[in-house]
């Protein structure tokens, strides 16, 4: 089993997480310029992490996290090590985060990936919805009209808290297309992550990454019904 000597950045992991958790997508590279997304979810994976650009394609395979697949010329996959980091990220990482994050942190964080196209509102009371009160609502203000709910959680403390409560959030998702936990990278591994939630992870800096995509739920627009709630709570 390979030892794993370098842990790899955060970069790096979403990287490997990708291939690991879309076994039929591959890199494509030529030892020099960026890496390129091909196969199966390829659309996916450049949407939300671009091309790899030349210095990060030669520590991942430098350190023997990607290999050529079935000695392809220049199509990439997950190796045996990059599996086995992954899986130490996963044992060492999820007892809580490195970074000391506050609620507004996580919003500022948001606000800054998703202000452009989305209209974000705090701690919106859903009168109507059993008194329901959301950390983030958004709202897309531009192509077609979705709803999506950020459940903040800074501590691991709290979102365990959340597990054993379930019914606190089924409003929330009956109401969203998408809802999502937003917290601190590392606090949370995403197998924990309750049926039907997605995830957003804030790194150093304050940039957020979607680590898990959330179930969408088909809804054409925002309902009356939300819209009426949201008025009431204002």
């Amino acid at each position: 089993m390979p030892k794993v000597k370098v842990r790899p950045s955060p970069s790096q992991t979403r990287v490997l997480q990708m291939l690991s958790e879309n076994r039929g997508l591959f890199l494509s590279w030529v030892g020099s310029g960026s890496g390129h997304w091909n196969g199966v979810g390829f659309r996916r994976a450049f949407r939300e992490l671009g091309n790899p650009k030349a210095r990060q394609m030669r520590i991942l395979t430098d350190e023997g996290w990607i290999e050529l697949e079935d000695g392809r010329s220049r199509y990439y996959t997950i190796a045996e090590a990059g599996d086995e980091a992954l899986k130490h990220i996963h044992e060492v990482k999820h007892t809580g985060s490195e970074l000391n994050l506050s609620e507004q942190d996580v919003v500022r964080a948001l606000r800054k990936k998703y202000g452009r196209d989305w209209i974000l509102s705090e701690q919106v009371r859903l009168r109507g919805y059993q008194d329901s009160i959301v950390d983030v609502l958004a709202i897309r203000n531009t192509g077609k009209a979705q709803v999506r709910i950020y459940e903040i959680k800074v501590s691991r403390s709290d979102f365990l808290a959340e597990l054993k409560n379930p019914y606190k959030r089924l409003n929330a998702i009956e109401l969203a297309n998408e809802f999502l936990f937003a917290t601190p990278v590392g606090m949370i591994d995403p197998k924990e992550l309750p049926e039907g939630c997605g995830l957003v992870e804030i790194h150093r800096g304050g940039k957020a990454f979607v680590t898990i995509e959330s179930p969408f739920s088909m809804s054409e627009r925002p309902s009356w019904r939300l819209v009426v709630a949201i008025v009431k709570g204002m």
